[in-house]
């Protein structure tokens, strides 16, 4: 995305935030998830603000989970940690067990942590109410993950378990597959903590495989685009050739996000393209201006 494109975009979404009415929120909702589809993700970002900003004292959680997607892909780790934790204080669990798909965004705080390589944070927070067991899964699989990267493994395998029963009693569409993506990449950091990288790979595989039957929604249930984990984790084994198409596949559906920016430069690096290597090194360092964390991958 060109600069002047990029400052077109703000100054849209600025003038669509100053004139903003309560009739015109769900058109500039709209309009936020155009700015993230295109890659706009600072343009997303202020109109998901002025939009929760307006609905105040009651706004929908699942507008605080834009905010929290696009400012993830923008590499604010602190906009997007803020906004998850405000959409799941706003989820009263009555209403999540009625409607599942709060349940996902009841447990997106301790998913936006886990994606940020926020280890300590993770187990630090408080876990959904126990009454909704898919929001708890989902914050058993932060915190197993959590263990994973602190050397605690027998903790993450009982947190695998625990999203196992999950997984089996949920039948509800989507967020019975999205228990499942959490189950498949909880059961690959622990294949990768164990050196078994090609079966870590396979299970990263089924993750994205879930992901996508999913269909297009919008805005994704899974915080971190499955193509961004699998493409890591085809680095790691080694396949840096079959690494490339995906980033590019994560790309042409979010534009210019750091995650895939960054893997794809690796992945220049493995295959020994030094110019496409630093070509897209420059073009992350671009984008990657307001970005308040260094992201040298597509994971933490």
């Amino acid at each position: 995305m060109s600069t002047a494109r990029r400052l077109a975009a703000s100054a849209l979404a600025l003038l669509l935030a100053q004139r903003l009415t309560a009739q015109e929120s769900s058109r500039a909702l709209v309009g936020a998830q155009r700015f993230l589809r295109a890659g706009e993700y600072h343009a997303a970002i202020d109109v998901a603000r002025a939009v929760v900003r307006r609905e105040a004292p009651r706004p929908n959680p699942h507008h605080f989970h834009l905010l929290a997607f696009a400012a993830t892909m923008a590499g604010r780790s602190a906009t997007a940690i803020t906004a998850a934790r405000d959409a799941a204080r706003r989820v009263a669990p009555e209403e999540a067990e009625r409607d599942p798909e709060l349940q996902i965004v009841a447990a997106y705080p301790h998913l936006t942590l886990a994606t940020f390589g926020r280890w300590s944070d993770v187990l630090r927070a408080p876990m959904p109410d126990a009454r909704l067991r898919v929001a708890t899964a989902l914050a058993w699989h932060a915190r197993g993950t959590a263990f994973v990267r602190t050397g605690r493994l027998a903790d993450a395998a009982a947190a695998r378990d625990t999203i196992r029963a999950v997984a089996q009693r949920e039948l509800r569409w989507p967020i019975a597959s999205v228990v499942r993506i959490a189950q498949r990449l909880l059961d690959a950091e622990l294949c990768a903590a164990r050196d078994d990288r090609l079966e870590a790979m396979h299970l990263v595989l089924e993750a994205k495989e879930l992901e996508d039957s999913l269909g297009d929604i919008g805005l994704p249930y899974w915080p971190q685009p499955t193509r961004q984990l699998l493409g890591a984790a085809l680095l790691a084994a080694g396949r840096a050739g079959d690494a490339e198409p995906l980033y590019r596949q994560d790309l042409a559906r979010y534009p210019d996000n750091v995650w895939s920016l960054a893997g794809l430069a690796r992945t220049y690096d493995a295959l020994g393209r030094r110019a496409a290597a630093r070509a897209t090194r420059a073009r992350l360092a671009q984008v990657a201006e307001r970005a308040d964390v260094t992201v040298r991958g597509s994971r933490f």
